[in-house]
């Protein structure tokens, strides 16, 4: 991607972490020339940065395992006119020259591909002088939501080739609009310029709800980092969602076993899972509630994680959150569309300071006690005292 707001002087690269187990380093390469082909320059200059145009860096992901890595760079490999990449010199990078870029990864044995890399492309652009919108989304799709109750559509497009895009909005309504888009149609989504599909839409203009049946049009615009846009002409699609009769749109997705929940510190809940090994799982939702729920729709939600499955709920997340008071907990899946809305809530009593604690000593003692002292339990203790008597007077007999 372009880097925005500055001069056409920098661009961002955006990679998915690589998973191998024996994971070295990665290395950024660079260039006006293409790079999907680095073994002769690989043998002639390795990864010196003065000499090869390009960033090695050993950390294998940056907060978690599965959010991209973006890293921002200022030079590149430039190559003259007809040379190769081995006669290229290192250079900033210069404003509306296209720019190839590959990512390699190398494993502690040294090993790396250099040949059949994936390269992207892009132009670094002066945005303080930008004036140039881009280019409209054109390839659209636009479908209901399978095993739902008809709430909700799902958006694919392919995003803009243009390396400049900040950000795309997502316009639906109930009627055509003719693919132009003003203050009366306000976007429904805003998503990044590296977005996540499919896009759930649940909602229309004027914050109306997807009905079951009904058709909804939509477009999506894509806005550049000096805020340029198409806002005519727009390519349109429509679709009509379906009530499958299910009002869990992810009643597919494993219940997560083995929640537990406790008081942490004396002020915060801990909140522990076993991981789900469904594939289809992406991360985790934490909700709580003072009643006990088997709907998300009944609690709060206070968080999510991705790869940990572990979450502390403190004050400053739930501000309702007390030790005097009974909390509910539950744990949802979530995958690339949808979160389970059905869920199995456990139960934390409230916390007991040490008074309590001795209270509750006494009590459970005097209950003992009087759980001893019933009716059976005498007769029985009458019998035995008796035959110990009997015994006493055999015994005494024959002597």
């Amino acid at each position: 991607f372009d880097h925005p707001d500055d001069d056409g002087t920098a661009i961002d690269v955006v990679w998915e972490p690589s998973t191998v187990d024996d994971f070295a380093s990665y290395t950024v390469w660079v260039s006006n020339r293409p790079v999907s082909n680095l073994a002769s320059a690989y043998a002639a200059f390795g990864t010196d940065p003065d000499a090869c145009g390009c960033f090695s860096f050993n950390k294998q992901w940056i907060d978690e395992r599965t959010n991209p890595i973006e890293l921002t760079l200022s030079t590149a490999l430039y190559v003259p006119d007809g040379g190769e990449l081995t006669d290229g010199t290192l250079g900033l990078i210069q404003p509306d020259v296209d720019l190839y870029v590959a990512v390699t990864v190398h494993d502690l044995k040294g090993n790396v591909h250099l040949t059949n890399l994936t390269q992207a492309t892009v132009t670094p652009i002066d945005n303080q002088n930008d004036i140039t919108a881009p280019d409209r989304v054109t390839d659209l799709d636009l479908r209901d939501r399978p095993n739902d109750d008809g709430t909700a559509l799902l958006l694919d497009f392919e995003p803009s080739t243009s390396g400049d895009v900040a950000f795309y909005e997502v316009h639906a309504a109930t009627y055509d609009f003719a693919g132009a888009v003003n203050a009366q149609l306000p976007s429904v989504a805003t998503l990044g310029r590296n977005p996540a599909f499919p896009v759930v839409i649940d909602l229309v203009a004027g914050d109306a709800p997807v009905v079951p049946g009904q058709e909804i049009w939509v477009a999506v615009v894509a806005v550049d980092t000096s805020g340029n846009a198409h806002t005519t002409q727009l390519t349109m699609v429509s679709a009509a969602s379906t009530d499958e009769g299910v009002t869990d749109a992810g009643i597919y997705l494993p219940d997560i076993e083995n929640v537990e929940a406790a008081w942490f510190e004396d002020t915060n809940i801990l909140v522990e899972w076993q991981h789900s090994i469904d594939a289809n799982v992406r991360g985790y939702h934490v909700y709580i509630s003072d009643e006990m729920f088997v709907s998300t729709e009944d609690a709060t939600m206070v968080g999510q994680t991705v790869s940990d499955n572990t979450f502390l709920i403190t004050a400053e997340i739930f501000d309702e959150l007390d030790t005097t008071s009974t909390w509910f907990v539950g744990v949802v899946p979530y995958d690339d569309t949808v979160a389970k809305s059905t869920v199995e809530s456990v139960k934390v009593d409230p916390l007991q300071t040490d008074e309590q604690v001795g209270e509750t000593s006494d009590e459970t003692g005097q209950l003992s006690l009087d759980s001893l002292l019933t009716g059976p339990n005498i007769i029985a203790a009458g019998m035995v005292i008796i035959i110990l008597l009997l015994l006493v007077l055999v015994v005494r007999s024959r002597g």
